[in-house]
């Protein structure tokens, strides 16, 4: 069985997405099996990276015309799309033998909610691109979802048939551990000047990842612990958020320390006091199970995925009341006993995230797309 995987042009930026290709394609050709040949296609990717992803209309041209017209003479027995994004896929594969794996329904359902992005002709022309794409899932064979959350989404939103959606989560990297060698941990500490007490954030500063929220609780969480700090890692603050924290007066509590490499993620979670999530939605939530595979505690909010990854392991609080969501954080870093036992059932919940159950039931989805006629 020939399985075409269609990734996304790194020029994207969309690491997240990188990183879901990457381990199934590597947890698939771990799996052994015989008869499965797995290989990847990107039209022109030489070309494209000539075009960073602050070139728009050339990356929308990649992604909408390029890319589908030569994926065409490109296909396998199965074709699986790993990203929504790149559903104008479907237009030209034979989408009888087409899976697409689906995120998250982010873009545009949220942001349809939001007034500020109705207010430009531009902001109405990508909600309705935005949902053109999304409406192309229901010519897959099979949609992949890598949350419950999600799958009840695209059954909402695009009432697409819940017959054709398998729920598949995400694992977590061998990588990510806890690391015993105090030795490696105070190296990294020291290369980055880390302080003995933080709070973590990983991920973008997209609207929905609620960074004002973030910095609130932050702000009231300073005001009674005086020896917490708040690290930021990944996408730096948006004017919008450099502004907040001036106004909060917490720059000089405050970390950002960018984009780390792979190899030192799993140092910082370990570092880490707790990691605070308070998004206002997630399809998955990734940096959390590699968080509580790394013995650090998660504070998340009530997003429906974010509760389903980390399932009893996770503090919940409210995402739009910051002062009781600090408090919920101030009760729990008091509470040293009450800490640990969330270390340990995150461990434990974590583990159960492998790529190597998800390759599996992935196979088992192509298998069904296969008989298919």
């Amino acid at each position: 069985m020939k399985i075409n995987i269609f990734p996304d042009y790194k020029q994207e930026g969309w690491l997240s997405m990188e990183v879901y290709a990457e381990s199934l394609i590597r947890a698939l050709k771990g799996l052994k099996i015989r008869d499965l040949k797995v290989k990847t296609f990107l039209a022109l990717p030489k070309f494209s990276s000539f075009f960073p992803k602050e070139k728009k209309k050339a990356r929308y041209f990649f992604r909408y015309v390029i890319n589908p017209f030569f994926a065409f003479f490109n296909q396998g027995d199965v074709n699986h799309i790993i990203d929504q994004a790149y559903t104008p896929l479907l237009l030209s594969l034979n989408h009888r033998k087409t899976i697409v794996t689906c995120h998250d329904l982010i873009i545009p359902f949220w942001q349809e909610r939001q007034s500020d992005l109705k207010r430009t002709w531009k902001s109405k022309l990508r909600l309705k691109i935005g949902k053109w794409r999304f409406a192309q899932l229901r010519k897959a064979a099979k949609i992949i979802a890598v949350s419950q959350a999600t799958k009840d989404k695209l059954v909402r939103e695009i009432k697409i048939d819940p017959q054709k959606i398998v729920v598949i989560h995400e694992g977590v990297e061998e990588k990510f551990r806890k690391i015993k060698d105090q030795k490696k941990l105070l190296d990294f500490k020291n290369q980055y000047q880390l302080p003995d007490n933080f709070l973590l954030h990983v991920g973008s500063c997209a609207d929905y990842k609620n960074i004002d929220g973030l910095l609130k609780i932050f702000y009231n969480l300073a005001k009674k612990k005086k020896n917490l700090f708040l690290i930021k890692v990944g996408e730096n603050w948006q004017p919008k958020h450099l502004r907040l924290i001036k106004r909060l007066k917490i720059e000089n509590k405050i970390r950002h320390l960018g984009y780390l490499p792979e190899k030192e993620l799993p140092l910082i979670y370990n570092l880490a006091t707790v990691l605070v999530q308070p998004s206002f939605v997630e399809g998955f939530g990734l940096t959390v199970l590699e968080a509580m595979i790394c013995s650090c505690p998660v504070f998340i909010s009530q997003a429906p995925a974010l509760k389903e990854v980390t399932g009893q392991a996770g503090i919940i609080f409210n995402e739009k009341d910051e002062e009781g969501a600090s408090l919920t954080i101030l009760k729990t870093l008091n509470n040293q006993k009450l800490l640990s036992n969330f270390v340990l059932k995150g461990e434990k919940r974590a583990r159960q995230f492998t790529w190597v159950r998800t390759a599996q039931k992935t196979y088992q989805v192509y298998q069904e797309v296969k008989k298919l006629k």
